[in-house]
């Protein structure tokens, strides 16, 4: 006679399960769902002294001098790095900055990065200010592929590292960026105003070894990367750091209120802010995203409240 099986007796409890399929469409559904709201305004309140010290240098480094923005992100960041570079352009676009764009991490980066600044084009020209010009106020010295021998030929000379380098002037015709009235004259970095890195990866280290020390170094990093780059700030080699959509936040209302005397570590003095609060694009892309980042963590932290509930039931099942 064959044994009887044996029983299986369950010491736990288990609570209802939610369908992986349906967190994700409950993800979907709450980060997309405020994107498609303007008016959604979030108080926001800087407190972070990299942020302060960030706008603080970008609103005083002489306008006399171009500077370098290597922009090392694409679509992938978009979220993230976007809203950085558009704070960052309107910046220099509403201080009349001349600027210099390449980019050693991706060569995605630079068509991306001139995506935007067509967009910003247009949005100056409705509230009736002029367009950057490509050429007279900027020029794209496109993808180089050795970062580390490009930083390292940044270090020595500008004139080398972009040496043979072309844009296209306003007729239409390839030129020496160098005849361009954005870098006539600059040789090495003694005559840029500062070097700014717009990035989602690691690009930041390769410049900080090969370039901090002979230039006024600030980044702009997703958040992910921002525990790595906070040290380089503390030890002063960064002069001003923004970490990922809340450091986008945080700029934009700084663009608006600007930052009381002795706000900034970097600079003493009160700086003023380059936007009404009337302004459209006081709201920028970060504040557009933040009803979603908030949506983001509420429904985080609802579904870790109901897997610990459902942990404690399965417990005390088990204990019973």
């Amino acid at each position: 006679m064959a044994d009887a099986e044996p029983q299986v007796v369950s010491t736990g409890r288990k609570g209802p399960a939610i369908p992986r399929p349906l967190l994700y469409l409950l993800l979907i559904l709450a980060t997309a769902t405020p994107l498609f709201f303007d008016n959604i305004s979030i108080p926001d309140q800087p407190a972070d002294p990299a942020v302060f010290d960030m706008y603080a240098m970008l609103m005083t480094i002489p306008t006399d001098r171009p500077v370098l923005v290597s922009s090392e992100w694409t679509n992938g960041t978009r979220a993230e790095s976007r809203g950085a570079f558009e704070a960052l352009m309107r910046i220099l676009m509403h201080r009349n900055i001349k600027f210099v764009l390449f980019s050693i991490a991706d060569a995605q980066a630079p068509p991306v990065a001139v995506e935007v600044i067509r967009d910003l084009n247009e949005e100056r020209k409705k509230h009736g200010e002029r367009p950057y010009e490509r050429w007279n106020d900027w020029v794209d010295v496109g993808y180089y592929a050795n970062g580390e021998g490009t930083a390292e030929a940044l270090a020595v000379s500008v004139q080398k590292a972009f040496s043979g380098k072309q844009d296209m002037n306003p007729q239409g015709e390839s030129e020496d960026v160098f005849d361009s009235p954005v870098l006539k004259g600059v040789s090495t970095l003694k005559d840029v105003s500062a070097f700014i890195n717009v990035t989602a990866s690691a690009t930041d280290i390769v410049y900080i070894q090969r370039l901090a020390s002979k230039t006024t170094f600030l980044e702009f990093c997703t958040g992910v990367m921002g525990p790595e780059a906070i040290p380089y700030y503390s030890s002063g080699q960064t002069k001003g750091l923004a970490k990922g959509l809340r450091s986008v936040i945080d700029l934009e209302t700084l663009m608006v209120t600007g930052i009381p005397a002795g706000g900034s570590s970097r600079v003493p003095a009160a700086v003023p802010g380059i936007l009404p609060a009337s302004d459209p694009r006081s709201k920028g892309r970060g504040n557009h995203y933040n009803a979603s980042l908030h949506v983001a963590i509420v429904l985080m932290i609802l579904m870790i409240v109901i897997g610990n509930v459902e942990m404690y039931r399965a417990k005390r099942g088990a204990a019973s």
